[in-house]
């Protein structure tokens, strides 16, 4: 039988015939009889002419996988089915469970003998079952993909999720109990107090801040056995250069009361008569070392 006039199967064909279907106001869908929309547009996929050269392609792709043909071709002008720019008509995975049920179908209808005729030796000498497993196999397919998708962005999801949690959780534990490093000889003017960070207030952008005021740095006995001061008095007295803090009682509402626990610490330095704490050098024995208790400093809840 002699093809069809002008049938082409080129990129180029496929480009000029969805051209012409756009130009067309009166284009319908030879499936569905409705005109294109411009989220399911028409095309036309093979060489037919005339009233039933238009298809959308959610038509089309329907069609395809309720009659399931062995070459994907259309039944009246024997072209096979292209879209503009080799867009294909089903999926890459709709096409390779094709294949894949179609030599399933032809390993069956050899097993039951092959001798039924062309049409029934395609789908395993069944004539329509073959067509109606063939097409209920795809759709298997296309739902277990889809269920298969959905699991993975679920999944993803909630890992995401479990990991902004994590973050949060150990980053607002980390600012509650971590030790901070105070240079004592920034604190020992007393020129302003301590302000440790425990947590976020209720306002956006405000922080949750224990205060020590400058008078209770100033009133803390402890703390100031720790510190040099000028004069012979102080000179030669064990010193620390540095002491670390934690936070005892963080901040639940402003207003309210909270502490540092100064942690103990071995001596690092001697008092000179300029009320400096010089480093004790290395060959220093730490059994003569002094030894400093921890103690608390209370402050006060504030949101800055």
């Amino acid at each position: 039988e002699k093809p069809a006039e002008g049938v082409s199967s080129s990129g180029a064909a496929a480009r000029e015939r969805h051209h012409c279907a756009e130009d067309d106001d009166d284009a319908e869908c030879r499936f569905c009889f409705e005109p294109g929309t411009q989220d399911d547009p028409l095309v036309v996929p093979c060489n037919c002419k005339g009233t039933i050269a238009w298809v959308h392609k959610s038509c089309l792709r329907k069609w395809v996988l309720e009659k399931v043909p062995q070459n994907l071709t259309c039944e009246i002008c024997h072209e096979p089915f292209q879209l503009a720019n080799g867009e294909s008509v089903l999926s890459a995975e709709e096409l390779l469970a094709f294949r894949h049920a179609f030599e399933l179908q032809q390993r069956l209808s050899q097993r039951h003998g092959g001798s039924h005729g062309d049409e029934d030796g395609r789908f395993g000498g069944h004539g329509d079952g073959g067509a109606s497993n063939l097409r209920a196999f795809l759709m298997r397919h296309e739902r277990l993909s889809r269920w298969i998708n959905a699991c993975i962005l679920f999944a993803f999801s909630v890992i995401m999720l479990l990991v902004i949690v994590f973050l949060i959780y150990n980053w607002n534990t980390y600012y509650k109990n971590r030790e901070n490093v105070v240079l004592l000889d920034d604190v020992q003017p007393f020129d302003s107090g301590i302000e440790v960070f425990t947590g976020f207030c209720r306002q956006p952008e405000s922080r949750m801040l224990c205060i020590v005021s400058q008078e209770t740095l100033q009133n803390t006995t402890q703390l100031q056995q720790r510190l040099c001061y000028p004069g012979l008095e102080d000179q030669g007295k064990a010193c620390l250069r540095y002491s670390t803090y934690s936070i005892h009682m963080g901040c639940e509402v402003e207003s309210a009361d909270c502490s540092l626990l100064v942690l103990p610490g071995v001596q690092d330095g001697v008092c000179d008569d300029m009320g400096t704490c010089d480093k004790v050098s290395a060959e220093a024995s730490q059994e003569l070392m002094h030894t400093f208790e921890s103690h608390f400093i209370r402050g006060t809840c504030a949101c800055r």
